[in-house]
């Protein structure tokens, strides 16, 4: 490896005077994340026009990509460097290194390289890369867009406030006989396990977690939003307030340990199907943002009725003294409960 590492950086420093080669690329995808959006770009291997990115990013990962070549070759590599739009220095290239998938694909997985690490807010960058690869004659030969590179501009700004784009939240639920959950959230409002909770009569919400990125000084609040309803219906949303806990000045976890609220289902009728949906919310002045509107987390539950011993026999006797004479009134007490 470190022997193909030398050859990659000869090769770096030659590829201006390369000419002809025997290998040559045949595919570039590149997989990356901005913004939490996760995209597999399939670039062309020449023509590529300088791609601006729209607005501000405030978070930029490369997670990887994947090549082919036209005959078997002995390693390929991501070259990328990244510096500020007009700068008259000379960019400094860094090197990614794939791994071989078969004789003819080359892969980087998991890569998950944070490309605004050291970068300045405010300042407009230049990402430019191209890749390059030895043959199995140990020449070099390279996809970099006709001999231009690809290149991305993009500014760097980092929002107010950003939920994690991994696990980020928690909440703590309790249903009928101390059933337990204890749901984990992701910033795209996945979770697990799964949301069904069954045939219920009881409901507590125990607890609740979130935890979020802010610029400094921020005067937040936040709550647990909730609210229950028949799916299309809505229903009014219900705040459990939340503590902050700062973990050092840019990043917070907000908080609701051991609140243990009962949530009404008094009003639900038995047999039918509702939905318990949650959000987290958070305020900054005016500012209000939230995890978990769109899209929504939703918890799915059927009102389940009170329950009549079988077993339970109820008599009310009177004395022969003119009144009412009732011998069995089974069917009174069982109707009374099931319509409380």
């Amino acid at each position: 490896m470190k022997n193909l590492y030398r050859i990659l950086l000869v090769a770096v420093l030659s590829l201006t005077t390369l000419v002809t080669t025997a290998a040559s690329f045949t595919s570039f995808v590149l997989k990356a994340t901005v913004d939490g959006e996760t995209e597999n770009i399939d670039l062309p291997l020449s023509g590529f026009p300088i791609e601006t990115i729209g607005g501000s990013v405030g978070s930029f990962v490369l997670n990887g990509f994947a090549t082919e070549v036209d005959e078997s070759v002995r390693g390929v590599a991501l070259c990328y460097a990244i510096y500020p739009k007009n700068t008259l220095n000379t960019p400094s290239f860094k090197n990614i290194q794939a791994s071989k998938a078969n004789t003819y694909r080359w892969e980087a997985k998991g890569v998950d390289l944070d490309l605004l690490s050291g970068l300045t807010e405010g300042t407009t960058y230049v990402l430019e890369f191209y890749l390059l690869g030895i043959d199995s004659s140990n020449e070099a030969f390279a996809c970099n867009n006709g001999g231009d590179d690809f290149k991305v501009v993009f500014t760097y700004n980092k929002p107010v406030l950003s939920f994690n784009n991994g696990l980020t939240a928690g909440l703590s639920l309790q249903t009928d006989n101390d059933i337990m959950y204890k749901f984990l959230i992701n910033g795209d409002c996945s979770y697990t396990p799964d949301g069904k909770l069954g045939e219920i009569s009881t409901l507590t919400i125990l607890g609740a977690y979130v935890d979020v990125e802010h610029k400094a000084n921020l005067l937040l609040t936040g709550s647990l939003q909730y609210k229950v309803y028949k799916e299309g219906e809505g229903g009014p949303w219900n705040g459990i307030p939340m503590t902050r806990t700062m973990n050092g000045t840019t990043a917070s976890t907000f908080s609701a340990t051991d609140v243990n609220v009962d949530v009404d289902l008094s009003s639900l009728t038995d047999g039918e199907d509702y939905v318990l949906e949650v959000t987290y919310q958070l305020i900054n002045g005016s500012e209000y943002y939230f995890l978990g509107r769109e899209p929504a987390i939703k918890f799915t539950f059927t009102k389940k009725g009170k329950e009549v011993d079988p077993n339970y026999n109820a008599k009310y006797d009177v004395n022969d003294d003119g009144g009412i004479n009732i011998a069995d009134v089974n069917i009174i007490l069982n109707w009374i409960l099931q319509h409380q």
